[in-house]
């Protein structure tokens, strides 16, 4: 199962931790997101496999926007 992982805020790319491809473990920094002036680790909430990724460093997303996509049955 597919799942979205989107931007809690809108904000600047800083850092994309991950690849596609890539397998996550609950609690890992996927994206730092700068809003604010202040840097926002956001972390995956299960494990799961990255299948996708639609953002790279440089990039504003606005709230809600699409970062990357997750595979896995439990997330």
């Amino acid at each position: 199962m597919k799942v979205s992982f989107n931007s809690p805020m809108p904000g600047k790319i800083s850092e994309v931790c991950v690849r596609e491809g890539d397998q996550v473990k609950k609690g890992q920094t996927l994206v730092v997101l700068e809003s604010m002036k202040m840097l926002n680790e956001l972390l995956a909430e299960k494990d799961g496999t990255i299948v996708s990724i639609n953002t790279k460093a440089g990039d504003f997303t606005p709230t809600r926007g699409l970062l990357l996509e997750i595979e896995d049955g439990k997330y």
